[in-house]
């Protein structure tokens, strides 16, 4: 007898999914007939969610991948791999302080 409500339970969760989908499908063909009375409005919102929050993503996206890349540097680091590409690197100082510096490859100081 469980099995039966397992699997009518699973049911009812999907019907009830696709029910609600097929509400907001309707919901949505039936405003498209006000669409060309605000077609300007809608443009100018595509414009700022699209276009204008690219500068912003471009940030978010350039520092992600500097993290990234730190942090892959510093992991492969633990395995003994030598990061060849990577001018960025932390070091511990001869005072214990720990810090992150830019260094080129021929420079053993610090």
């Amino acid at each position: 007898m469980r099995v039966f409500t397992f699997i009518g339970g699973k049911l009812l969760n999907v019907a009830q999914g696709l029910g609600e989908m097929l509400a907001l499908l309707c919901e949505t063909v039936y405003y498209f007939k006000e669409a060309p009375r605000n077609l300007t409005s809608i443009f100018r919102q595509m414009s700022i969610i699209g276009i204008g929050t690219l500068p912003i993503a471009m940030l978010v996206a350039l520092f992600v991948g500097m993290v990234l890349s730190v942090q892959t540097g510093s992991e492969l680091a633990l395995y003994g791999t030598p990061v060849q590409n990577s001018h960025f690197t932390a070091h511990r100082r001869r005072s214990g302080r720990s810090s992150a510096c830019l260094w080129s490859r021929n420079s053993d100081r610090l």
